[in-house]
């Protein structure tokens, strides 16, 4: 999602993304509700095929749902309360102070940071929450773990922990 530089790695498989693309625990958006400051607006940011915005709609009135990828999008779950739009993380066409919860998953690696980082707090009401999260690969041996992480850090662009 980096304005010049966004490698659209997934849109050729959009459809195999989607169905093997992991949802998160409702526990997680329960606490991430808990958190809000109100339930009215909700961005999902880099959000693929979905998987997220959908299972925010059931806990916020507005879910704003934004991909680079216009396959990934075409290939989305929908839901009334889900506004899909093909667009970069950097620049939201919404009003300042209007986001309650911003949700990153798994994506903040292909943002250009800075930039996105500025909207987030141009976008963001006061006691807004953004939440980040991510997963990571487990060891197998030593030979697939060199394969695995090649394509995982050299040819997708993932960030290495830390």
């Amino acid at each position: 999602m980096k304005n010049s530089a966004f490698k659209d790695h997934f849109s050729h498989n959009a459809k195999g993304y989607n169905k093997f693309r992991p949802d998160y625990p409702d526990k997680l958006f329960e606490y991430l509700t808990s958190l809000s400051p109100s339930e009215n607006l909700a961005w999902d940011c880099g959000t693929g095929s979905g998987q997220v915005a959908i299972t925010l709609a059931k806990y916020f009135k507005k879910v704003i749902a934004i991909d680079a990828s216009k396959k990934q999008l075409e290939n989305a779950k929908h839901h009334e309360r889900v506004n899909y739009a093909a667009a970069n993380a950097e620049k939201l066409p919404v009003r300042p102070n209007t986001i309650d919860l911003i949700t990153v998953a798994h994506s903040l690696h292909w943002f250009d940071s800075k930039s996105f980082f500025t909207e987030v707090e141009r976008v963001l009401k006061a006691k807004g929450i953004i939440a980040v999260w991510t997963y990571n690969l487990l060891p197998i041996s030593p030979e697939l773990d060199e394969i695995i992480n090649k394509f995982y850090y050299e040819i997708v662009g993932c960030i290495k922990p830390l």
